[in-house]
């Protein structure tokens, strides 16, 4: 972490980070992103560029894509009433993603969210837009084959989250993407969690998916994580994560100690084991 600078009465923000990677005998990966950023009152524009390294793989977590660079633009604007609505929000978003030398396109989006916030703090929200995905070379996403072109189409959203100070909490959220390489997805997504006391909290998520692509099977895939988190004291956390992967006919388990030894600085202790259920669990 780069850290951030703050200019024009604290307002414009400079931020950044670096990372590197390397597993083996691989060569050495690397990715960083800088982001400023105008924190106004009721309008927050940001400008994103991050880099990833052809080589960037890091152990824990993964990248959609390597060897590109990504420019992200937001602008979040929200306005506040008296009525029953307590906020407004609108975020525009544009992005553009190329390879690592500018040479060549990878992606690009460009759409908004709508958010309505009550009283209690409930939200609702929309998104629409439109994605172009190109694809270098043919692959296989849950199990169907995905050939090279360029895939481009619109999407939308509908989001629901109830207030994150309450006990317990949840969200859903339902989409469906026209640019899903050359057919459509239908995707439900849901997450909660409770806590017991300033020191435990419980979190389950799940995202049901229906695939339809073009002279394939229909197919359906489902993704599941829970687990807990306890925290120790201010400073030192426990999570313990499992994961289920229908495409992966898998699971995983995770277990975690975060160390905070200094404000803003995390040191992680990691161990993970996978484990298969196609044919038996092994």
């Amino acid at each position: 972490d780069l850290g951030a600078v703050r200019l024009l009465d604290r307002r414009l923000e400079l931020a950044g980070f670096a990372s590197l990677t390397q597993t083996g005998g691989a060569p050495l990966g690397d990715s960083g992103q800088l982001r400023v950023r105008y924190q106004g009152k009721s309008w927050q524009p940001s400008l994103t560029v991050r880099r990833v390294d052809a080589d960037f793989d890091p152990a824990v977590g993964f990248v959609r894509r390597r060897d590109v660079i990504t420019t992200t633009a937001q602008a979040p604007w929200w306005t506040f009433f008296k009525g029953a609505i307590a906020r407004l929000q609108v975020v525009p978003s544009v992005s553009l993603e190329r390879s690592a030398d500018l040479a060549d396109p990878r992606s690009a989006e460009a759409g908004a969210e709508v958010w309505l916030q009550g009283r209690t703090n409930w939200q609702v929200g929309v998104e629409g837009g439109w994605r172009s995905d190109v694809v270098v070379s043919g692959f296989d996403v849950a199990g169907l084959p995905v050939a090279a072109g360029t895939y481009s189409g619109p999407y939308a959203a509908l989001a629901l989250r109830s207030a994150s100070q309450r006990n317990p909490n949840g969200s859903l959220t339902l989409s469906v993407d026209d640019a899903f390489f050359g057919g459509r997805r239908y995707r439900a997504d849901v997450s909660a969690q409770i806590y017991a006391g300033a020191h435990f909290r419980f979190a389950v998520s799940g995202a049901a998916a229906r695939l339809v692509l073009p002279a394939q099977p229909v197919t359906h895939t489902l993704a599941v994580n829970a687990g807990p988190t306890v925290a120790v004291s201010t400073t030192l956390f426990m999570d313990l994560l499992a994961q289920l992967n229908s495409v992966e006919e898998g699971g995983r388990g995770l277990a975690r100690l975060r160390w905070r030894y200094w404000p803003g600085s995390d040191l992680f202790v990691v161990y993970q084991e996978d484990l298969g259920y196609a044919g038996g669990l092994h």
